[in-house]
């Protein structure tokens, strides 16, 4: 490894190397110089590179042999990519989704792929796997991904991404030790492409992404957001609460939010996620005042124990759909199946049984509503008699 980076060394921008086990190559100054605890690179591992400044390092040698085995460990890896051509990272890791190993994968940027349950599964952020790339990838047990040679040309086009500008992110480039902060039932009726959503740390903004049309059209957005090192790059200090601000474009405003935390810590932890929704906002609007002319749906008593009741005040005629998932995004009962409504006040009733009749345990679960093409979730909270 000290081969490969002296150029870097030499230049004087290298800081630090790590590897997957926090081993190091770093300067020890006038108690050693440089010195080298990660040994030899390999193919099948990646690593954080800190440099002071941008600066390319060139690797050269011979192409490994396809396929090619990257064995991983429980827990959290850093995955080398060892292609010359950049492939569909989902492609690459169906077979670890469908094993029911992998959690989540981060690139150095940290946007994420993982998945997000009955907000629409399993998420790409990320796009594709790069070469000279690596990427931190967390499994629930060992397992192994294989590099093959070619993969199938994906058909879906990768999504764009633009800088914000009116919220700033106090670090620079790619940021650190990433915590991912997901956000679905975004309220179409007050968003709009070119609005900005940022996570803030204090006053210190610590990510933030521009909204476009595909977020608006999926309904759902992730803000990676960066951790403050100890070489005095800016962003979050772990267990600090975090906040949601959102820039709106139409009326040159500025506002906080308050999301209904889904799924996930309500403050900082490096390398997790949040789940966050947004969805009461598609009511209320930023003034907490009901819009005219839409659904109104309130779950109730909540916390319940023996029954609770789904209320909907439909505002035209329509479809309905009601179904209850677990916090896994299980679906665990059919309350109601494409039954045509008139607009007026309808009840549901949920008794805390699955679709086998039996009853389900005490916890967290969430009520999906699909009225026409939409959808929204109510989060209930059953407390079963002993």
């Amino acid at each position: 490894m000290m081969e490969i980076f002296q150029p870097l060394i030499d230049n004087s921008s290298l800081v630090k190397i790590q590897d997957e086990q926090g081993s190091a190559l770093e300067d020890w100054g006038f108690i050693g110089g440089w010195k080298n605890y990660i040994g030899n690179i390999h193919p099948t591992e990646g690593y954080k590179i800190k440099v002071n400044f941008d600066d390319p390092i060139e690797v050269t040698g011979e192409l490994v042999e396809y396929p090619f085995a990257i064995p991983l460990s429980s827990g959290w890896n850093i995955m080398g990519y060892p292609q010359t051509a950049s492939f569909d990272a989902m492609v690459i890791l169906q077979p670890l989704i469908s094993n029911g190993t992998l959690q989540k994968v981060q690139d150095e940027a940290g946007n994420a792929i993982e998945d997000w349950g009955f907000l629409g599964g399993w998420k790409n952020f990320i796009g594709d796997f790069d070469p000279g790339e690596g990427y931190k990838i967390k499994l629930s047990a060992g397992d192994t991904v294989w590099i093959e040679e070619f993969y199938p040309k994906s058909a879906v086009a990768r999504n764009q991404k633009v800088a914000t500008t009116h919220f700033r992110p106090e670090y620079e480039n790619n940021g650190v030790d990433h915590m991912n902060i997901n956000i679905g039932g975004l309220p179409l009726n007050i968003l709009q492409s070119g609005d900005e959503l940022a996570i803030f740390d204090g006053n210190v903004c610590v990510g933030a992404v521009t909204l476009l049309s595909w977020h608006l059209n999926s309904g759902t957005i992730s803000v990676p957001v960066s951790a403050a090192d100890d070489f005095n790059l800016p962003g979050f200090t772990e267990g600090n609460i975090f906040t949601l601000k959102f820039w709106s474009t139409k009326q040159q405003q500025e506002y906080e939010l308050e999301p209904e935390i889904i799924k996930g810590p309500g403050f900082f932890v490096k390398h997790e996620s949040t789940l966050l929704s947004l969805e009461q906002y598609t009511t209320t609007g930023l003034d907490g005042e009901l819009f005219a002319g839409k659904t109104e749906v309130n779950c109730y008593p909540n916390p319940f124990s023996d029954e609770v009741t789904i209320e909907l005040n439909l505002a035209e005629d329509t479809e309905l759909e009601v179904e209850v998932y677990n916090q896994l995004g299980q679906k665990i009962k059919t309350i109601a199946t494409k039954q045509h409504l008139t607009p007026v006040n309808h009840r549901r009733y949920w008794n805390g049984e699955n679709s086998s009749q039996q009853r389900v345990s005490s916890g967290i679960y969430y009520v999906r509503i699909l009225i026409g093409e939409n959808s929204s979730f109510k989060k209930i909270v059953y407390s079963k008699n002993e």
